[in-house]
């Protein structure tokens, strides 16, 4: 998935993230290799966390949203095409309901 930095300049991989997190106003992204990144910027600690929970909200659905995203979009698929469930992946039920873009708020 690749998020898209509250000013608009930049975008991180999240394959290369390590930990997110938030400190005062900033939200930053801590990289496998070891170096920082800040992803946003806000006016205030406040806005901050809330953008971060946010963030996560949609980062990391409940399993109940990923069920029901996996019978809505998934399953039709694979009845039509038998073939395709004996190859069926499990980590197909979770990679259906992320995004593939996060853009992080502007403000």
């Amino acid at each position: 998935m690749i998020v898209i930095h509250s000013d608009r300049t930049g975008f991180t991989n999240f394959d290369n993230v390590f930990t997110v997190s938030v400190a005062g106003r900033f939200i930053h992204a801590r990289l496998s290799d070891g170096n920082k990144e800040i992803l946003a910027v806000y006016k205030t600690e406040d806005r901050a966390e809330e953008v971060f929970s946010e963030m996560l909200g949609e980062l990391f659905p409940p399993q109940e949203d990923i069920d029901k995203s996996f019978s809505d979009k998934i399953l039709p698929f694979i009845a039509s095409s038998p073939d395709l469930y004996d190859d069926f992946d499990e980590s197909v039920r979770v990679l259906s309901v992320l995004p593939q873009w996060y853009y992080m708020p502007e403000e």
